[in-house]
């Protein structure tokens, strides 16, 4: 499809032919109608089965918009009954699904209709073995000893296939969709189901299940204890990161990381992850994806200048109400026929005068009666009425889309006295995370978010889009003002430490620090190691 629109913007492609409008694309949203505006926009035509469609004329706007409809119409429904197929075999005790998505030992008789255990199923029990009768606790050696990867092995252990029940907690998440390379769907991030469409259904018997329930009960108490000491062990030593769940470059859109700062000398102190990075500058990742210009941010001064961002943007409907004001001006266009709605009823509008104009001609040359003159003519004015009628409610509601109240209401209900009394960096991720899912920054400042879809909700109409593209703000928020980007002669160069702008000997060959900076830093390095021996 990605070559196709290349093609017909290349003006090497007059009309494309196919079956019908499905093999084009099937919506399953409306923003995938801007697809059709590539063909009106450079005149190609499409011939689907046979059917001409040419979509400058409004005739064939209307035809190519009705077929994919139907097309994405006929999607939803196809969608929807295998969705409903799948859980009512979830429901019978059945596997819709392919092996690949069935725990380590466990397997599918399709035929039978039957799950069974394979011989790998002993990995499995002899994990639960070593936890419940050795008293191991360190689960990177129960890893090691079967065999398994770590973070797999209390997957395993915390699964009730096991135990002879089949456990769904989870399930696909419709309002997201994660695009590979190339366009294609890749996979679609899963969510905890509702309290009522969780299914616990038993698969195997009693005297067939791997483990038996007082053993994997008494697991489950040792893995909620190593949990317990684990939180409490990073509460006191390590802090959370507000950006590491919803933060992205705003350069290259790759997701950010933390990274840590040098060890210190003095073994005492803790080291902590001081900056943000873009995925791009991860070390697995350098030689993968192109270098942006993202440098290192301090996480503090990007921490704080988050929680500024959810004060103002919880306490200034304002602020939220320009902001949508300026996503909706980008917006135009990007729907077909948009623009050209209005411009295709004035066209027809003139056609209808034009006929007029004609009858009247017609009686003076006597080629038509004046009866029925009259008649055609009253057709032809109450069909300009019409048109009219259409014509303003099209402009008005193109010129005054009234704002997603709704959305501003649940906004401003979230609350900034409940922000401020979140007293952990874990608890106000939590609450970021039910406003936004995506949050672009480039330096010191926030460019553009994106909005959690449980947040826009169902009552948007027109403004649904703001939980599926990202909104880019009028003006990048920041809490510091600009710095003045004086021009670096020749021969010289900014100091990362004094930020002085000296002569390039000034500086060693490698070093971001001018030959003071360095010596000072060097000197303070010193006198703490010489501390720490002491």
């Amino acid at each position: 499809m990605l070559e196709l629109i290349s093609m017909i913007e290349a003006g090497r492609v007059d009309v494309v032919v196919c079956s019908e409008m499905s093999r084009i694309f099937r919506p399953d949203d409306l923003a995938s109608f801007g697809s059709l505006d590539v063909f009106r926009r450079h005149g190609c035509l499409l011939n689907c089965g046979g059917a001409v469609s040419d979509l400058t004329s409004p005739e064939g706007y209307l035809s190519s918009g009705l077929l994919g409809l139907l097309g994405g119409f006929d999607r939803m429904q196809l969608v929807r009954r295998i969705k409903q197929s799948k859980e009512a075999l979830r429901i019978n005790g059945f596997h819709p699904n392919g092996a690949h998505l069935l725990p380590l030992g466990l397997h599918y008789d399709k035929a039978a209709k039957k799950f069974y255990y394979g011989p790998e199923v002993w990995k499995v029990q002899e994990a639960f073995r070593l936890v419940d009768e050795e008293g191991l606790r360190n689960i990177s050696e129960i890893g090691r000893r079967i065999g398994v990867y770590h973070r797999t092995v209390r997957n395993l252990l915390c699964n009730t296939s096991y135990c002879g029940i089949r456990s769904y907690l989870t399930i696909s998440d419709p309002t997201r969709k994660i695009v590979k390379p190339g366009g294609r769907q890749g996979y679609r991030p899963s969510i905890a189901r509702a309290p009522d469409q969780a299914i616990r259904v038993r698969i195997l018997s009693s005297g067939e299940q791997a483990v038996s329930d007082e053993r994997f009960a008494r697991v489950q108490q040792v893995l909620s204890e190593i949990s317990d000491r684990h939180a409490r062990h990073i509460a006191a030593h390590y802090s959370l990161n507000l950006l590491t769940s919803c933060g992205f470059c705003g350069y290259c859109g790759q997701r950010l990381y933390t990274a840590g700062r040098k060890p210190s000398l003095d073994k005492s102190i803790i080291k902590h992850r001081g900056y943000y990075i873009c995925k791009c500058k991860r070390a697995d990742y350098s030689q993968k994806l192109p270098s942006c210009k993202l440098g290192f941010l301090k996480r503090e001064e990007m921490d704080e200048l988050m929680s500024a961002f959810v004060v103002r943007f919880l306490e200034d409907p304002d602020f939220v109400s320009a902001i949508f004001r300026h996503a909706q001006s980008k917006q135009v266009g990007t729907i077909v026929g948009i623009d050209s709605v209005p411009d295709s009823i004035r066209k027809q509008l003139s056609e209808v005068e034009a006929r007029d104009r004609r009858l009247i001609d017609g009686i003076e040359t006597g080629v038509i009666s004046l009866a029925e003159a009259k008649v055609r003519r009253q057709r032809l004015k109450e069909e300009k009425r019409a048109l009219l009628i259409t014509l303003e409610s099209t402009e008005q509601r193109h010129a005054d889309t009234p704002l997603p109240q709704g959305v501003i209401g649940r906004i401003v209900a979230k609350g900034v006295k409940a922000w401020t009394e979140l007293a952990s960096t874990k608890e106000r991720k939590e609450f970021i995370a039910k406003i936004f899912i995506e949050v672009f920054v480039r330096n010191g400042s926030i460019t553009a978010f994106r909005l959690a879809p449980s947040l826009v909700g169902m009552d948007s109409g027109d403004w649904a889009w703001v939980a599926d593209v990202p909104i880019t703000l009028p003006e990048p928020f920041r809490i510091t003002p600009d710095r003045e980007e004086n021009p670096i002669p020749d021969g010289h160069r900014q100091c990362n430490g004094c930020k002085d702008v000296l002569p390039l000997d000034l500086f060693y060959k490698t070093r971001g620090r001018c030959r003071s900076c360095d010596n000072s830093a060097k000197a303070a390095a010193l006198k703490t190691r010489r501390l720490a021996q002491d």
